[in-house]
């Protein structure tokens, strides 16, 4: 019995043991699942757009989902558990789960410094990482770090194959950017605009505040331009402005001063030199001019003025100059409605007097979410520019810069001119004579009105609507109307409004400009996501109409007591007839397009677009043309074999193809011989208004050039991202080149528009950016690229040679550019300078001699002086007939660099942060065009080069340079083409953001100040005063320096204050 109690007893404590750890274990998973959550809700961007694939994770466990394509989450998480929720190019947010709420919306804000993941391509977006074309983002925050009034003046070498010029250092000139080399001959080589979306025509840098966008993102290859079509052949920048975003309302304040001088002035002679020079050139005219008094006779000689007063006329004219710039932000925004607006007023002098460029822009930028399905965004810009004393370059006939360089800069010291000094005022009996070659520079500069106005207005309206999980829907509408004014007046004291030997006496010409352009775009957008698949499908249309009126009026023989009103004396003298212009033209292009993007696995990409594009500057039967695109991506590193590698933290290869077009030739290229502006014609004695001609025949089969490229790279990652490297390389062939084509003189016109011609251009550019410190207050990067290409022409019409003449001066109106089959664009073409001839050249020298032989084997040529002597001008025989003809021309030079780029250091440490950046040039030569006229010493009354001491002379005949009135041909030569490479410190910025300690007390958001400057110091050989000028602007005319605006050196002050 006992033993059965006992074994009872077991049992029950047995049957006990298991009762209560089933107790316990029901009371554990009672306290567990009282303690679980489901938490939902939506993740969505500053827009409130919602955000697929945002990560949202438990805080410290790894417990996460990811939000659908409606941005939709669930995940069941612990009480008390917080949420930490990230998005790539996006702020990472945390939040607590606390008491009975159990949704959560959250809405991410960008990530400034994660947007350079992040890169915008035609009607879209894409991660970085999954990029499959050749697209390159530009820092805005390093862009922004220069002192400059528009943000294309600091783009040269911060983005590889983006080669950047400037044909003048005017304020508010537009500079010239070329994108992986020149496509075509005759047509227009710049890249295409897309400002917020929307295609804009003659884009204009001024409009934009650089501290209002947000990005820069520059397309290069065919697979990235193709969706761009007939108008994506010179690549496609894509600037995106900052868009409104919720949050409480900050205003920012910024301001900023700069302080510009001349970078570089160039010497001349002084007035003992200038002296001596004129004597050589012509004695007569040097004695009555400098060393006789007013009754003729001579008191005095050269070195009369060896310590004479010298008028620089460099310093007169060229001052210290101002630029004060001032915005005004304001921001602000719930889930439902965000604004941002911003003011800028830009005041920017230029270094030349009466030189100026102002600007007014504002911005707006509002955005409403209407529901969960329909958001409306609205975007406008308005700028007022207005440049004074435009064009300093001049004409071939006249040059205020010539001038600059060859006024007179003394008097004679034996004449009495009483109280005044003829140097400084027209004076036709000593200097002005000559009129348009001597006229008084700074006279002519504080007189002449020079005036161009820009209003502009951009007002784009997009609509979104999500049709389901899956489907987008977007259409936008733009507007943009742009006025330009430009007004020019010269009275009596400019070289052009003069009235000693008058052209056509005081004047005035007034040219109204007006452009409207609609817009259109509409998109459908399909997104999935199956298993390992990613799915992304865009279908749209787009229609642009542009449409251009302009009227020109030339008022001629104003009075002179007229002249005082300016411009507005125009009405009191003879309208031109023959120079005025009434007319308008009208453009569309209507567009078909689609891409597909596609991802297996997160490691394979595929990209595939097609734009169908129609085009109203091209005849039925060639006004469509279908540009395809095709790339592939591999990210290497997804594979496990590269994770195990451990370094490597990206490895990404890229190949892509593509064809686009180039449809930038004139609208009438295609219609008959006459224009819709209006002329004036003389018939039986009667003026009659009629159609002006074209300058060019009408061919109605021509079509638009067609470029074709491969581009393979790879994106290499190191070390957790401290090193990246980019590198890529590239072949685009453009075919059927829009070719302005000699016609025979039977048919009446000059030339022809047709297709024939093949361009090529290859390259390899390579990018590498290093974090080389990054500790708790100091941090140190380094970004560097270099971009390498080669051009070459492969065909041409009839295989003939094309030229160029630059036409920069009427007295050297030669074709000075080739362009030939098999070799580069951009040559430059002359005789090659054999130095100077000297007295062992010729048979039995003697000086006393009316004329002299030249040995057997010395070649000669009719030009120059009439006498062929020692220290004349030389050239090479280069074909062996015994004289210099213009089959002695060839090649001497090449515009072209063999490679640019740049190099940046940052240094920070806590609020305070340094960068310095350079950029450089190498290979490419400049036709120093100047030098033909300011070395030429055959006027006696010009100013000339310090060079020119150096001349040859019986006594200093160990010299290159010819002897006074030695020049030879009125013509380029390799004398004259120099060495353009330079390396530049382009901007330096020193900036300090206070504390948060000091912005409570003070109680702002954010408060900076800077210090920065642009173009302090360039190291070149070249002797002008840039090496970074092209004036002509020609694609096949590159690095002409003549009469160019001189860049500008600046150092500035500045503020950032947030409240």
């Amino acid at each position: 019995m006992e033993n059965h109690l006992a074994l009872f007893l077991k049992k029950r404590k047995s049957d006990q043991f298991v009762f209560i750890m089933l107790l316990l274990g029901a009371l554990s998973s009672f306290s567990a699942n009282a303690q679980v959550k489901t938490i939902q809700g939506v993740i969505f961007d500053e827009t409130g757009i919602p955000l697929p694939g945002a990560t949202i994770m438990e805080t410290g466990i790894k417990n996460g989902v990811t939000s659908d394509f409606d941005g939709n989450y669930i995940i069941q998480v612990n009480q008390g558990a917080s949420l930490t929720i990230s998005y790539v190019g996006y702020k990472t947010k945390v939040i607590l789960v606390e008491g009975g709420n159990l949704t959560y919306n959250v809405g991410l804000e960008p990530d400034f410094q994660q947007l350079d993941d992040v890169v915008v391509v035609g009607f879209g977006t894409v991660r970085k990482k999954d990029l499959t074309g050749s697209v390159a983002s530009v820092q805005m925050d390093k862009l922004t770090e220069a002192p400059v009034a528009n943000f294309d003046q600091a783009l040269a070498g911060r983005v590889t194959g983006v080669q950047v010029g400037s044909d003048t250092g005017e304020p508010g000139a537009g500079l010239q950017i070329t994108i992986r080399g020149g496509n075509t001959i005759n047509g227009d080589n710049s890249p295409l605009y897309v400002l917020d979306g929307f295609i804009i025509e003659g884009f204009n840098p001024g409009i934009l505040n650089p501290t209002d966008i947000q990005s820069i993102d520059i397309l290069k290859d065919a697979s990235a331009t193709a969706i761009y079509g007939a108008r994506g052949a010179n690549g496609v920048v894509l600037i995106t402005t900052k868009q409104a975003k919720s949050g409480k309302t900050r205003i920012s304040f910024e301001t900023r001063l700069d302080v510009k001088n001349v970078a570089n002035k160039l010497e001349v002679l002084d007035a003992y030199e200038f002296v001596k020079l004129a004597s050589e050139i012509n004695q007569a005219s040097a004695s009555e001019k400098f060393f006789v008094d007013d009754n003729g006779t001579v008191l005095g000689g050269v070195d009369d003025y060896l310590s004479a007063p010298t008028a620089n006329w460099q310093d007169e004219a060229f001052k210290t100059a101002y630029t004060k710039s001032h915005t005004l932000k304001v921001a602000s925004g719930n889930e439902a409605t965000k604004l941002d607006a911003s003011v800028n007023i830009v005041k920017d002098e230029g270094t030349l007097l009466k030189t100026q460029f102002n600007k007014f822009n504002g911005r707006l930028n509002l955005r409403h979410k209407v529901n969960n399905k329909l958001d409306i965004n609205l975007n406008t810009i308005y700028a007022n520019t207005e440049r004074l004393g435009l064009d300093t370059e001049g004409t071939s006939s006249y040059s205020f810069m010539r001038n600059l360089i060859t006024y007179p800069n003394v008097v004679s010291k034996y004449k009495d001119y009483g109280d005044s000094n003829p140097l400084y005022g027209i004076n036709p009996e000593e200097f002005d004579v000559n009129n348009i070659f001597n006229w008084h520079p700074i006279v002519s500069l504080n007189n002449e009105y020079r005036r161009r106005e820009t209003n502009q207005f951009i007002a784009n309206l997009s609509i979104k609507y999500r049709i389901t999980r899956n489907f987008d829907f977007e259409t936008k509408g733009s507007y943009n109307g742009d006025f330009r004014q430009t007004g020019v007046f010269n009275n009596s004291n400019t070289v052009y409004g003069r009235l000693i030997n008058p052209i056509n006496g005081i004047n005035g010409t007034m040219d109204y400009q007006n452009y409207k352009t609609l817009s259109n775009i509409n998109t459908l957008t399909y997104r999935n996501s199956f298993g390992k698949h990613n799915l992304n499908v865009l279908v749209g249309s787009s229609l642009n109409s542009r449409k251009i009126t302009r009227t020109f009026v030339r008022s001629i023989q104003i009075p002179k007591y007229a002249e005082s009103q300016g411009i507005n004396a125009m009405d009191e003298g003879t309208l031109s007839s023959t120079d005025d212009l009434i007319g308008s033209s009208e453009e569309r292009i209507q567009s078909l397009l689609g891409r597909l993007t596609y991802a297996y696995d997160n490691k394979y990409l595929l990209t595939a677009s097609i734009r169908r594009d129609g085009s109203s500057k091209f005849g039925p039967g060639h006004n469509i043309g279908y540009f395809p695109s095709l790339a592939l991506s591999w990210k290497a590193e997804e594979e496990e074999f590269i994770k195990n590698i451990g370094v490597i933290s990206q490895l990404k290869f890229k190949g892509g193809y593509g064809k686009t077009g180039n449809d930038r030739i004139p609208g009438d290229a295609r219609f008959d011989l006459f224009t819709s502006n209006l002329a004036s014609y003389f018939l039986n004695g009667s003026e009659v208004l009629g159609q002006r001609p074209t300058s060019s025949g009408a061919n109605p089969n021509i079509e638009w050039e067609t470029t074709s490229q491969y581009n393979a790279g790879v994106d290499l990652g190191l070390f957790d991202g401290r090193i990246a490297i980019t590198a890529e390389v590239y072949e685009k062939t453009t075919d059927d080149l829009l070719i302005n084509a000699d016609t025979p003189p039977s048919l009446g016109i000059s030339s022809v528009w047709k297709n024939s011609g093949t361009v090529r251009n290859r390259g390899l550019e390579l990018a590498l950016s290093t974090i080389n410190i990054n500790s708790k207050n100091f941090r140190w990067t380094t970004d560097f690229n270099i971009s390498f290409n080669q051009n070459k022409v492969l065909s041409l019409p009839e295989r003939k040679p094309i030229f160029g003449n630059p036409n920069y001066y009427w007295r050297y109106a030669s074709n000075q550019y080739i362009v030939e089959e098999g070799k580069p664009l951009g040559n430059m073409f002359g005789y090659i300078s054999d130095g100077v001839y000297q007295p062992e050249d010729f048979e039995n020298y003697n000086e006393d001699d009316a004329s002299h032989t030249l040995i057997a084997g010395q070649p000669d040529y009719d030009g120059g002086s009439p006498v062929r002597q020692p220290g004349d001008e030389k050239y090479k025989d280069l074909n062996g007939d015994g004289k210099i003809t213009p089959d002695d021309k060839t090649i001497i030079g090449n515009g072209l660099p063999e490679h640019f780029g740049g190099l940046g250091n940052t240094f920070s440490y806590k609020g305070l942060e340094l960068s310095a950046f350079f950029q450089w040039s190498y290979g490419n030569d400049v036709l120093n065009a100047n030098r033909l006229i300011f070395e030429e010493m055959t006027h006696s009354a010009q100013n000339q080069y310090a060079t020119v001491k150096h001349r040859w002379t019986p006594t200093n005949q160990d010299t290159d340079m010819f002897r006074a009135q030695g020049r030879g041909f009125e013509d380029v030569s390799s004398r004259v083409i120099e060495d353009g490479s330079y390396i530049r410190l382009k901007t330096v910025n020193l900036s300090y953001a206070f504390s948060k300690k000091v912005l409570d007390k003070l109680q702002l958001n954010s408060l900076s100040i800077f210090i920065s400057g642009q173009n302090l110091f360039t190291w070149t050989d070249y002797s002008g005063f840039d090496p970074d000028v092209s004036v002509n602007g020609s694609a096949i005319m590159p690095g002409v320096d003549y009469s160019s605006y001189p860049v500008s050196r600046t150092l500035s002050l500045g503020l950032n204050i947030t409240f």
